[in-house]
């Protein structure tokens, strides 16, 4: 409650509060590789290039890859490492009605 007794919902629904608080990395492998060396294990940084040179050469690209691949964060660092604006959407799940 605040100071005038009311309940102030705002304060219980503070979205990415938790994220202000400092974390540790947890796994063997954030811990002992470098942020340069995790990017490149990632399955999309094989083909960083040829994916560039098809952005490069294309008004309109989409992209599909399997879970984990980078496609969402590193596709985005490409990109804006090439000094390019970026927009996607994530699929949202398709619901039998």
């Amino acid at each position: 409650m605040g100071d005038n007794g009311e309940v102030d919902y705002k304060s219980e629904s503070q979205y990415a509060k938790h994220m202000t608080e400092k974390s540790e990395a947890a796994s063997v492998f954030s811990l002992t590789k470098t942020l340069k060396e995790q990017r490149e294990y990632l399955p999309i940084f094989q083909i960083r290039n040829e994916l560039m040179k098809v952005i490069r050469d294309n008004n309109i690209v989409v992209i599909v890859g399997e879970t984990g691949s980078g496609k969402t964060t590193q596709l985005t660092q490409y990109l804006h490492e090439e000094g390019k604006r970026v927009s996607y959407l994530l699929p949202s799940p398709l619901l039998p009605i």
